[in-house]
């Protein structure tokens, strides 16, 4: 029907009253052969429902893996927002369904637009503290000790948010201590800033130099002082 309706002129991006079109729907119900053909009319994979989400995100939430490698390689095939279809594992803290779909990313046809979307998600999910997909990143072999545009590392993410989980996480996982930021300042600078004193507890157990200095020759115990936070009593 849905083949008959494609040359008859029907318009792909119609949407129903809970926004959704029927990539959507088909992608809910995991109809490979609509989802396919709704493809080849046009359809477009960033359409957002009311709900926020793309087609790739029912898919996903259905554990339709065979949709969501579909939609993979048609995200890759049209490289258009890199990283939408990751967005949701990040957003939430199931390492179930960023396995599933890591490993379709990991047998995509594009590994370089993959490797992208990986280092893109990681990061999100360290903001949002998901310390089970950071867990899960890893150990399909995303780089612990990767730079963003700020030039951070996850753990550097991690201790200037006060995400004490996912610092947690990759500290266990082997996260190098003694990258800096561009400032100079270290993992136990960032989290004395934040006030974050779980971080900075596990950083010191973990043998990290309370005097090393950045780039203003400011210690962690400047920043303990000057942001009055009950931290300088892990440092002295």
């Amino acid at each position: 029907v849905i083949k008959l309706y494609s040359f008859k002129g029907a318009r792909t991006g119609v949407k129903d009253r809970k926004g959704r079109t029927a990539l959507h729907r088909a992608a809910e119900k995991g109809h490979g052969g609509a989802v396919k053909l709704l493809l080849r009319g046009g359809a477009s994979l960033h359409t957002l429902d009311k709900e926020g989400k793309t087609a790739l995100h029912w898919a996903a939430e259905n554990n339709h893996s065979h949709i969501l490698k579909m939609l993979l390689k048609e995200e890759a095939r049209s490289c258009r927002n890199q990283h939408n279809f990751l967005h949701m594992v990040a957003l939430r803290d199931d390492s179930s369904l960023a396995k599933m779909l890591l490993e379709a990313a990991f047998n995509s046809d594009h590994p370089s637009i993959f490797k992208i979307l990986l280092e893109y998600s990681k990061d999100l999910a360290v903001q949002k503290n998901q310390h089970s997909v950071v867990a899960a990143l890893i150990d399909r072999g995303t780089d612990i000790n990767t730079h963003n545009k700020k030039h951070y590392t996850p753990l550097l993410l991690a201790c200037e948010m006060g995400k004490v989980e996912s610092a947690e996480v990759l500290m266990e996982k082997g996260a190098n201590l003694g990258i800096r930021t561009p400032a100079a300042d270290t993992a136990l600078h960032l989290a004395v800033q934040a006030g974050a004193a779980s971080i900075a507890g596990l950083l010191l157990s973990k043998g990290m130099d309370t005097n090393l200095r950045n780039q203003a020759e400011e210690t962690p115990l400047h920043f303990a002082a000057l942001h009055n936070h009950g931290l300088k009593k892990h440092l002295l």
